[in-house]
């Protein structure tokens, strides 16, 4: 029985956490009050370990962060980062009832998967992932993209990307004559929205070709549906 009140003890020892050191040093004004960005997290180091390569790797490895016990990210803000722990916790508890786990959003994804990316969080990535697919948009589906991240996107994703950066462009007809007889040349095209060209230089390679085939594709299906019921 002692070892077992032993080992529950030890789950609060020091060593038992890991530090991470959100933000930078740098103050910003919020409602006319000056507000600190750094903040400190003292996170269970089980948690995070079991999740993130990253992390496991940092504390026990032989860098500076296993000596230290603390690993700094600067470059993300404290609240994303407490909605990452929250949801890792969630993930990573046994008992998740007992863990109230922040509600998947838009949001939330594009707080969260920067760093979840950075850290390796694949489990995380993978339920952000799934609201996504499901309920595609354009900035969710970016951050995705900006971090760099392989995500084989089903077709309802190109279907919002689509209506989002392309603007319909009313079918023009040229008319020229070939051996003597008229002939006329409908063209129905779409053509990109100015607004999000900077977005789709965002999209990685390979989504970005997937997209313009979906497009030639939709463009092909929209002309040939038209030509039909001209012609009918």
């Amino acid at each position: 029985m002692a070892s077992f009140w032993n080992q529950i003890a030890s789950l609060w020892q020091p060593s038992s956490f890991v530090c991470f050191v959100v933000g930078s040093h740098e103050t910003e004004i919020e409602a006319g009050k000056k507000s600190p960005t750094q903040q400190t997290f003292q996170v269970k180091k089980n948690v995070l370990m079991e999740l993130s390569p990253v992390v496991k790797a940092a504390v026990t490895g032989e860098c500076k962060e296993s000596e230290t016990q603390e690993i700094r990210l600067p470059q993300f803000q404290p609240a994303d980062f407490e909605l990452f722990i929250r949801l890792a916790q969630s993930v990573a508890c046994s008992c998740p009832s007992e863990i109230t786990a922040p509600r998947i959003n838009d949001s939330l994804i594009l707080s969260v998967v920067p760093i979840a990316a950075y850290l390796g969080v694949e489990a995380l990535l993978k339920k952000m992932e799934d609201h996504v697919q499901n309920t595609p948009r354009l900035e969710t589906v970016l951050v995705f993209e900006e971090a760099g991240l392989k995500v084989e996107w089903k077709v309802d994703v190109f279907i919002e990307l689509f209506h989002e950066v392309t603007i319909p462009v009313y079918e023009s007809r040229t008319s020229h004559r070939v051996s003597g007889m008229s002939k006329i040349q409908t063209f129905n095209y779409f053509k990109s929205n100015l607004d999000y060209d900077e977005n789709l230089a965002k999209l990685s390679t390979p989504t970005f070709f997937r997209f313009f085939k979906f497009v030639i594709e939709h463009h092909t299906h929209t002309h040939t549906h038209t030509h039909t019921h001209t012609s009918a």
